[in-house]
């Protein structure tokens, strides 16, 4: 649900409140995969650097 809210188009605030989230909770949730994502692209960059060397 983070990935689509994210990628649409009309505002978050609209987006959460057709899907009848609450905007604080969402905006958790954005941060935590964020981080995830973060995390998984550094590994992902280790994991290349690696195999060339």
């Amino acid at each position: 649900m983070v990935k689509f809210v994210i990628e649409s188009d009309p505002p978050i605030a609209v987006t959460v409140r057709d899907l009848g989230v609450d905007v604080n909770t969402l905006h958790i949730w954005i941060n935590k995969y964020s981080k995830l994502n973060e995390f998984i692209n550094i590994n992902s960059k280790q994991k290349m650097k690696l195999k060339v060397e």
